[in-house]
């Protein structure tokens, strides 16, 4: 599960048309009071392609979140989070 987009503003200056974004970790705070929320944090990083992915290339950019831990299925629910962000306009399922 991933997902494909135009990424403009990368650490290696460049744009690319068809990144390749992948949750590549995550960790859960539960929260002291059973009332809060449980947060989860993690990360995506960026490659140029899915094939600079598979052929372990380093990554081009890595972004951070933090969201509520989904309803239902967890990583679909990431994504869709994703999804949700304008970071992430137009991103389509990988």
């Amino acid at each position: 599960m991933a997902l494909t987009l135009k990424i403009e503003n990368t650490e290696v200056g460049h744009t690319f048309d068809a990144a390749y974004a992948k949750i590549t970790s995550f960790h859960g705070m539960i929260p002291p009071d059973p009332d809060d929320e449980t947060v989860v944090g993690f990360n995506v990083d960026f490659y140029a392609t899915l094939e600079a992915r598979q052929n372990n290339s380093r990554p081009i950019h890595r972004m951070n979140f933090h969201t509520s831990l989904p309803v239902g299925d967890f990583m679909p629910g990431l994504y869709n989070y994703l999804k949700s962000l304008p970071e992430f306009t137009g991103a389509e399922d990988a």
